[in-house]
């Protein structure tokens, strides 16, 4: 069976996991850093994951590479260990490859193919090294097997990535980019959004939604949560806002987009989505189940010092409108903040952290908060 290599939000694995399994009753499914290696008999099953980014075929996993040199060493050496092997996890990932896109040619001599390959990386964790450094120790080892195949780093054939976190490294054949860019219409303003449907759908899992419940995103921007929401939890009701205009009209405009290309039966309850202020919601007192929302960090929106000023406002809102058994999905940089936010509020019930996991967006650590109003308590 194909064995694929499946990368997701790093932070999310566990999700991404659960989703193959009970997607694909996919035995034998395994987390590694930033991913998920799992078999499966049919590519196009593989393409309906939700929580996939880029899907490979999985080549290794090379683990305890302790120091620096011995990593970039290790991505040098290892094309060229079992080198007579047609069994060997580079020729399976070639094997599965041209399966999928060449599936009239019974045989591929690769080592005789002239082909064109780059390596890209990405990394997390310390290291000494670079990830175009890592890159090319890995395709200086490719070329060294493959001896007439070609680097070529805009035409190229094949994609080989390679995932580096903190002392273990993930090697895969590209199959597929961007699997998340999904459920967004042509742009109608330069409306700039970091936050990926992938992880928005996990968002939501993470969330532990329920049937009949209300879901709200109060910074929504373009929609991507409610979207992805409201398409994996059809009896649930999702309610976005924004305080741009531009913004909520372009998540009408994806959700209409999103909609009409819904696979023939779906069903959908209608997501609205409104301008207003996330300091001052006009919502019913404890009429939310659930919040899900990506704060701003600061970069592409707003600065730290208004994204700090906002959030004890932000927080007293939450407060106020979720249920007494609701809880709060926040995704932030700010986690000393929100903690001191959560420490500082007045009244009762309060709300209080029940959980939270480090996960990385774009290259930065953030904080995925589980918040949580505290249960009342009896008089006695």
């Amino acid at each position: 069976m194909d064995v694929y290599y499946a990368t997701t939000t790093p932070g999310l694995e566990q999700h991404c996991a659960e989703e193959i399994r009970s997607l694909l009753q996919a035995e034998y499914v395994r987390e590694v850093p930033g991913g998920v290696v799992f078999p499966c008999k049919h590519y196009t099953d593989v393409l309906k994951l939700k929580s996939v980014d880029c899907l490979s075929a999985f080549v290794t996993e090379l683990r305890n590479l302790n120091t620096s040199d011995f990593l970039l060493q290790r991505l040098r050496e290892y094309p060229m260990e079992n080198i007579d092997d047609e069994h060997i996890p580079f020729q399976r990932a070639l094997q599965l490859y041209y399966s999928i896109f060449t599936p009239k040619t019974n045989t591929v001599d690769f080592s005789s193919e002239c082909l064109r390959y780059r390596v890209t990386c990405t990394r997390s964790g310390k290291h000494t090294f670079t990830s175009p450094q890592a890159a090319g120790n890995l395709g200086f080892g490719i070329g060294n097997r493959f001896t007439k195949w070609k680097v070529d780093l805009k035409n190229y054939e094949l994609e080989f990535v390679l995932h580096i976190h903190q002392d273990t490294a993930v090697i895969g054949l590209c199959l597929a980019q961007e699997l998340s860019n999904r459920n967004r219409a042509p742009p109608l303003f330069d409306v700039v959004t970091a936050l990926r449907p992938s992880t928005a759908y996990l968002l939501c899992q993470y969330a532990d939604i329920r049937p009949y419940m209300t879901v709200c995103d109060p910074m929504c921007g373009i929609g991507t949560i409610p979207i992805e929401g409201s398409l994996s939890h059809p009896n649930v009701k999702f309610i976005g806002g924004d305080i741009f205009m531009e913004s909520i009209q372009q998540a009408r405009e994806n959700w209409r987009f999103s909609v009409s290309t819904a696979p023939t039966g779906t069903v959908l309850q209608k997501t609205d989505f409104f301008v207003w202020d996330a300091s001052k919601l006009p919502l019913a007192d404890k009429s939310v189940d659930v919040f899900i929302c990506d704060l701003p960090f600061g970069m592409r929106h707003g600065t730290y010092r208004q994204t700090r000023k906002l959030m004890p406002k932000f927080m007293a809102e939450v407060h106020r409108s979720l249920t007494d058994d609701g809880k709060a999905i926040l995704l932030t940089i700010e986690s000393k903040q929100i903690r001191k936010n959560l420490n500082q509020m007045d009244g009762f019930p309060q709300l209080y952290e029940h959980s939270s996991t480090a996960v990385s967006i774009g290259g930065y650590i953030a904080c995925l908060f589980d918040i949580r109003k505290v249960a009342k308590i009896a008089n006695t």
